[in-house]
């Protein structure tokens, strides 16, 4: 049984789990806690990063409180110390992150904006040769490849900003002319998805090209409203990053059948030096398919060891993947990977906003 120390100002209380949970935790980390119920003067259920544990405690711990704890010691028991609880600024800032995480559109609603933009007539296309940019964006799943992925990453527009930005301060001593400076400022545009976005909106300003829509009985308030859809999202993502202090982006590429999607990749603090094989990697992925429900899985590679938990709402889809975990493995020794425990389960509800939220946050 694994034992977690919570120590307030004065007193200590000693916790210990009633089953052998998958959890981490490291020095210097900071988790939010949920007094679920009190059994006893000295015990009580609460949850700890999606995982309700009973804990004996001397530290007062009122139910349906939130409290905040931060881990001080991770060596032969978990020791947690609490921490005031937030001020005012600070509540202000976690209502502003569910605000933005209830913000996010549904697959299906941008995938029909990207189509309205993509689908014109010919005539329209040659007139707004940036539509066709848009088509290098939208990238099928089962042919995107890890090169294909960075790119996306790098022209998801939630750094457009900060690459115009180099180029101002850059340009300011740069010695090229004037001609050459526009164009590396055009390609920053292009290859961006924020950038192409922002000058299609720019054009359809224009009174011909209005009139072009008009003739082929095309609302241009329809694709304004697209291209918002679409710029909306991005911002959400940029705004998510400032204010969790993250990476997080929104990468429009499709997956027939899935509903809605989300990948998390984080890094334990203070390891980038560190030999990749002797890091501490995760990775979390959130699928919601049309017809198996919502499935996570969650990857951890620990010393050059991955470890795989796989979670569905659907009990026959976890028996299918149960099933195919043989196979997973074959695929592990194949590529010359260490595995080490990988495991598959059935939950009755997930909970996608449950996971934590450092890392790269990517919308799929």
């Amino acid at each position: 049984m694994q034992n977690i120390h919570f120590s307030g100002s004065v007193q200590g209380a000693k916790l210990s789990f009633l089953s052998q949970p998958s959890l981490s935790f490291k020095v210097g980390e900071v988790v939010e806690g949920q007094v679920l119920q009190a059994l006893s003067s000295t015990t009580v259920m609460i949850q700890l990063k999606n995982t309700v544990i009973e804990a004996r405690t001397e530290i007062p711990l009122q139910v349906g409180a939130l409290a905040r704890f931060e881990v001080v010691s991770t060596e032969g028991e978990i020791r947690l110390k609490r921490l005031p609880s937030l001020t005012k600024p600070e509540s202000l800032l976690v209502q502003a992150l569910q605000n933005l995480k209830g913000n996010t559109r549904p697959v299906s609603e941008i995938y029909r904006a990207f189509s309205q933009l993509t689908n014109l007539p010919e005539a329209i296309q040659k007139r707004l040769p940036d539509l066709s940019v848009l088509n290098q964006f939208m990238q099928g799943v089962d042919v995107l490849s890890g090169e294909q992925l960075k790119a996306l990453i790098e022209s998801s527009g939630v750094i457009f900003e900060n690459k115009l930005k180099r180029h101002i301060l850059k340009a300011d001593s740069d010695s090229r002319d004037a001609q050459d400076l526009e164009k590396e400022r055009a390609k920053i545009f292009q290859s961006d998805l924020k950038g192409t976005l922002l000058k299609i909106k720019s054009r359809l300003q224009e009174q011909s090209l209005l009139d072009l829509l008009v003739q082929h009985k095309i609302k241009p308030e329809a694709l304004i409203e697209a291209i918002e859809t679409l710029l909306s999202e991005v911002t959400t993502q940029q705004l998510q990053s400032k204010l969790e202090q993250t990476v997080q982006l929104f990468l429009p590429f499709f997956w027939k059948g899935l509903k809605d999607g989300r990948m998390i990749f984080r890094q334990s603090k203070g390891e980038a030096s560190l030999p990749l094989e002797k890091r501490h990697c995760f990775c979390s992925v959130h699928l919601e398919l049309e017809k198996a429900g919502k499935i996570t899985a969650q990857v951890q590679m620990i010393s050059g060891q991955f470890h795989l938990q796989l979670v569905s709402e659907n009990t026959h889809f976890a028996t299918l993947l149960r099933e195919r975990l043989d196979a997973l493995k074959a695929q592990f020794n194949k590529a010359g990977l260490k595995w080490g425990d990988l495991s598959v389960r059935h939950q009755q509800e997930i909970d996608f906003e449950l996971d934590v939220t450092d890392g790269i946050d990517i919308k799929v």
